[in-house]
């Protein structure tokens, strides 16, 4: 018995060896984590997270993390590496991360156990003698070192610290126009906007969106309450006047937390001049922050868009309209932008402008009228200039129209890059990877971003959108305490948000498992509206999912009327649902027609649920093994949302409950996405979006 035990306990040590061999071997590679590991080591996912928990006690990512750390030990004692070298040798992408799980792990930082190192290592050499060391190295060394403590002990404050201000962020408010001419206000904007768009290029900056400084125009708060209710530690003033072919701009930089002023400057030169003006200013505003501009993003911040003043000008007035679109300030800023590219045919901007324009007109359309003029304009923007963000994304926009949703998606990404602090992009990203390519981490990643730099309106409903966004982002990805922090500000904002008020209900949810509460909570909510067609189909579901028919039936029949006489075919991905329920009731008829037209949604979805929808289809007709393969496809799927974990309540998946196969995808799926939930969660705390 014993010799069996040891054997097995063997047998045990010898796979950890393998595993952290497999491991080393990828030591840099950042990418490299639990599904990588157990494609190498030859078994599955769910089975990896099992044997390394039994054999370690630790989950399959803290056991990769462990043996990345045991190994920057080693590189700390034996090599002159520095830390940041170290952090990106061992495969962690960010060297403050580095620091804080080395301290996590081993009770002191990188530098401490350097420094220790070196102690122990001269005591050494004291007792046999060795040749003294260069001195000029170890007052490098030392201070590496005390430079590495000191940063880690900022950084470790700052994540203990939530509150405190970014040190480099800062607001552009709006400028003013002491022109005689108050006409000439689209120029002091467009001054406004372009050096709020240069410093929006510096990745080293966080820079607030326009739309949330515009709120400060007409404002009497003092720049120390601005600067609490945005925190943002600087500010940019700014006043303007055009007179003749001259343009006088005076500019300030305001320290928010004292209103003390930093740096002035006074411009007073040609129009030509405008782009040197622009830049200078913006480089001149870096500094004085200490924010580091790369050689690339001073290049982007020097591109002149034209030379033609004219052109220029007639695009300034366009841009003006295009920021508070509606359908008559959309047709009216297209002609401007025509005239701006007729006189210079090189104009990236203004084409990308047109192409905006015309997609806005289109954008609440059923039948599209300007697709061709989208593609049009887009593509001559990004042919003149492929690295402008607005050629980026006007290029994204093309394909959104046409449908080809992964194309758009790697057009706005490439604009992120070239454009690191656009709220607009952000923003565009996180709705884009919740409503037209599902993938949970990114609608967080993106959502959290865009919130930092975009607080736009506060105390209004549209604030009290942007919080639900991210409660709904935190709970499709299992953050459930921070889902109800940020849905309760949601409510703070705007209490009768009823798309609030049923997230905050499904948040109850999957906290308490309580269904029959949800259920209560949806019906209170739906008294409020009985229109919404949306809280309808919610009350609908819970009873459906309780196997209560009868009532299901009842507001089912309620949601198909509405469909039918308002002719919006919404939420046709329920049909499912809506057909099992009537199957249940007798209504075949009805039931048949509902679920063919899921079927020819299921087959023509392009999302990671393609796989899931057609196993929900082959449940529902009883083909059991056709719905396994389906689901075993949609295991290897990345990016689901929480709500795929609770697929075993659904009724007509009951059949397949008790089938061991079943089971082992739930399973896997499960281990999948907690897993996922933990690698989000430290990539969140490693960028500062969130605080553990």
């Amino acid at each position: 018995m014993n010799n069996n035990t040891d054997s097995l306990v063997m047998s045990n040590q010898e796979l950890i060896n393998k595993l952290e061999s497999i491991i080393k071997d990828n030591i840099s590679n950042e990418q490299f984590g639990v599904s990588q590991l157990a494609d190498i080591a030859g078994m599955s996912r769910s089975t990896l997270l099992r044997k390394i928990q039994n054999n370690t006690g630790k989950t399959a990512s803290k056991f990769i993390r462990s043996v990345r750390l045991q190994e920057s030990k080693k590189l700390i004692k034996e090599t002159q590496m520095t830390v940041s070298e170290i952090s990106y040798k061992t495969g962690f992408n960010s060297t403050s991360y580095f620091i804080k799980c080395f301290k996590d792990e081993y009770g002191i930082s990188p530098g401490e156990y350097n420094q220790k190192t070196d102690t122990e290592e001269n005591n050494t050499n004291s007792i046999i003698s060795t040749p003294r060391r260069n001195k000029s190295l170890i007052y490098k060394i030392t201070g590496l070192i005390l430079l590495v403590i000191l940063s880690a002990l900022i950084i470790w404050k700052s994540l203990l610290e939530p509150d405190k201000v970014s040190e480099k962020s800062i607001a552009v408010l709006p400028f003013t126009n002491n022109s005689n001419d108050s006409k000439n206000i689209y120029l002091v904007n467009g001054l406004m906007d372009a050096i709020l768009n240069n410093l929006q290029k510096i990745k080293d900056l966080k820079v607030v969106s326009r739309t949330t400084v515009e709120r400060y125009r007409d404002s009497r708060m003092t720049i120390p309450q601005i600067a609490e209710e945005l925190d943002v530690s600087y500010f940019v003033e700014g006043s303007a006047q055009k007179a003749g072919d001259q343009i006088m701009l005076d500019v300030r930089l305001i320290d928010g937390k004292n209103d003390r002023q930093i740096w002035s400057g006074q411009y007073n030169r040609q129009l030509k001049d405008i782009f040197d003006i622009q830049s200078e200013v913006a480089s001149k505003i870096a500094v004085q922050v200490e924010a580091k501009i790369t050689p690339l993003e001073q290049r982007r911040i020097d591109e002149i868009p034209t030379t033609d003043m004219v052109a220029y000008d007639f695009f300034l007035q366009g841009l003006d309209l295009l920021h508070n679109a509606n359908e008559k300030n959309l047709s009216n800023a297209i002609p401007l932008f025509t005239k701006a590219i007729e006189r210079d045919t090189n104009f990236a901007r203004a084409y990308a402008a047109i192409a905006f324009s015309y997609y806005y007109l289109d954008l609440f359309q059923v039948n599209k009228k300007h697709i061709d003029q989208v593609n049009y304009y887009a593509e001559k923007a990004y042919l003149i200039n492929p690295q402008l963000p607005q050629s980026l994304v006007a290029k994204a926009f093309s394909y959104i129209i046409k449908g080809d949703y992964s194309t758009a998606a790697s057009y706005f990404e490439k604009a992120l890059e070239y454009h690191p602090n656009s709220a607009f992009v952000l923003n565009y990203l996180s709705d884009f990877y919740t409503n037209y390519i599902p993938n949970t981490q990114k609608y967080l990643k993106f959502a959290l971003k865009g919130l930092q730099l975009d607080k736009s309106l506060n105390d209004s409903s549209e604030n009290s959108y942007l919080y639900l966004h991210i409660a709904n982002a935190f709970l499709q990805t299992g953050f459930l305490n921070e889902a109800e922090k940020y849905i309760n500000k949601s409510l703070q904002f705007n209490p009768k948000n009823i798309y609030s008020k049923y997230v905050k209900a499904y948040i109850h949810y999957a906290q308490t498992d309580d269904l029959i509460k949800t259920r209560d909570e949806l019906l209170e909510i739906y008294q409020l509206d009985t229109t919404r067609m949306d809280v309808l189909q919610e009350v609908a579901k819970t009873y459906y999912t309780l196997e209560n028919y009868p009532e299901a039936c009842y507001y089912y029949d309620k949601l198909l009327n509405i469909r039918k006489s308002q002719n919006i075919y919404l939420f046709i991905y329920e049909d499912i649902k809506i057909a099992w329920t009537y199957k249940q009731m007798g209504f075949t008829d009805k039931a048949d027609s509902l679920i063919k037209e899921f079927k020819v949604y299921a087959e023509n979805d392009k999302s990671i649920y393609h796989s899931l929808l057609m196993a929900e289809y082959y449940a529902y007709k009883g083909n059991n093994s056709k719905a396994l393969l389906e689901l075993k496809d949609f295991s290897k799927r990345e990016g689901f949302h929480i709500w795929t974990l609770y697929l075993p309540r659904e009724p007509f998946m009951k059949e397949l409950s008790d089938d061991e196969e079943f089971q082992r995808i739930m399973e896997e799926l499960n281990s999948k996405f907690y897993s996922r939930h933990d690698e989000i969660k430290t990539q969140l705390l490693e960028e500062n979006l969130i605080i553990n």
